[in-house]
């Protein structure tokens, strides 16, 4: 799995995921979301874009699970979009839209933040 920063602007940061989402890709001890984003990365809007993963395992769906509880924790967000359909199954069949923000694409998860907003 390999996070990469596509763009920040005004307090929001889009990382694209691509590759295999699994906890046990990072260096033990290497917190994937603080090397990408900095020590101050959970209290930011992350817009997670999954269009590029290949496969979600379920140590992959406990680190995104995990990760939202240190978003919100912190005083941040995260919101997924951009699934491809074998993501969307599983996230579906595992029912975490009911946990996690989990949207179609950029411009629905743009709309969730505009809605969300005071």
């Amino acid at each position: 799995m390999k996070l990469t920063v596509a763009g920040r602007e005004n307090g929001l940061i889009r990382l694209d995921c691509s590759g295999v989402i699994t906890a046990f890709s990072a260096p033990e001890g290497v917190d994937p979301w603080q090397a990408a984003l900095g020590p101050d990365g959970y209290a930011r809007t992350v817009l997670l874009d999954l269009s590029k993963a290949d496969y979600l395992d379920s140590n992959g769906v406990s680190w995104l699970i995990i990760a939202h509880k240190h978003f919100v924790g912190a005083g941040g967000r995260l919101i997924l979009h951009s699934l491809p359909p074998r993501l969307q199954d599983t996230v579906d069949l595992l029912r975490l839209p009911s946990i996690l923000d989990i949207v179609a694409n950029e411009t629905a998860a743009r709309d969730l933040l505009q809605k969300a907003a005071p």
